[in-house]
This record gives C-alpha cells, structure tokens and sequence, in this order.
C-alpha cells in the first residue's frame, strides 16, 4: 500500500445518510481497486495520529475509522494505537462481536469522532470487554480478538459505525453500574 498524505477532506460527517446505513460485507478473496484506495487512505489518516503527524497535517486525530467514515459502505474498519505497552493494528472486515461481558464501562470525558464535529455531552455505555472475530487483512486471517480497555470500547464503536450507529445513539444519564474506563498508561 502506498504512503498517502491524510486530508481531513476525506471524512464524511454525521449529516450524511452513509453514516447511518448498515454497510455491505466484503468479499475478502476478491477485492476491487476501490478497496485498496479505501484501505490505503484509512492507514494514511489514522497513522498520522499514530506518528503524531496529525497537526502537520491538519486533521483531527483519531485511532481508528471506518470505511463508511469515508462514505464508502463497506464492512471495514482500521485501528491503531497504543494502550500501555500494547500495540493494537488491525484493518478488519466484516467484524462482528460474538460475545459480551456484562459489566459496563464508559469514558468519563466521553467518547469523539472523526465524523461527529457537533459536542455531544454525556458517556457512551459500553460492555467493558468483546469478543471480535474478523478477518484481519493484515496478516490476511480469520482472527478473535478477545479485547478490554479502551480496545474493547473502541472496537464497539467501529463495528457501531458498520452498523450505522455513531456514538452519541449510546450516550445514557442512567449508567447502571458501569465501571469508567481507566488508561493503562
């Protein structure tokens, strides 16, 4: 995949009705040029923020994004970031949570978004881990993620956008007993 400069210009906005579409599963053995240039301009943006590039290239910066964020309706999703001494890279597709905890978390400042500019108070309500198979193009498997922390909740909201949910439809006053999110670091 080429190396391509991220411009904010890509990302679609909560405005627009791909966001809220439940997007296509992809085909993993037969992938078209399309997704080569969707995958290569989710590594380009969300890497910047990885290599803390994000303001010399003037995007706001994020961990992870999905195809649908690029107003392309498609099952895949790219994430990458660090959580304590753990690396977490993964470019899914068609991903899908297979089981739940039943402890809630939520981050106490709230959750973003590459796609939401509006503020949005309150927390979202998570399951404080998951269970994710999905095949993983990066190592080109059929994989399980068994994630916690800010994984488990960042998976959440990805496979939410696949779904065409965005954070904000989970943001809750009654918090039942959910537990907030502390970072390992």
């Amino acid at each position: 995949m080429s190396k391509l400069i991220p411009n904010k210009n890509w990302l679609t906005y909560d405005n627009k009705p791909v966001l809220r579409e439940k997007c296509k599963l992809v085909d993993v053995n037969h992938l078209e040029k399309e997704d080569f240039e969707m995958m290569d301009k989710m590594i380009a943006y969300i890497d910047a923020t990885y290599e803390d590039k994000a303001k010399k290239y003037r995007i706001v910066p994020g961990i992870a994004i999905a195809a649908n964020q690029l107003g392309i309706a498609k099952q895949v999703a790219y994430i990458h970031f660090d959580e304590g001494e753990q690396e977490h890279k993964y470019m899914l597709m068609n991903p899908k949570i297979i089981s739940t905890s039943i402890t809630k978390t939520y981050v106490p400042h709230g959750e973003g978004c590459l796609s939401v500019l509006d503020e949005h108070e309150g927390v979202s309500i998570r399951y404080k881990t998951v269970k994710v198979k999905a095949y993983d193009y990066l190592t080109k498997k059929d994989i399980v993620i068994n994630a916690d922390g800010l994984l488990a909740i960042c998976l959440q909201h990805e496979i939410d956008h696949l779904n065409g949910y965005l954070f904000y439809d989970r943001i809750s006053d009654n918090l039942n007993n959910a537990i907030p999110y502390k970072s390992k670091e």
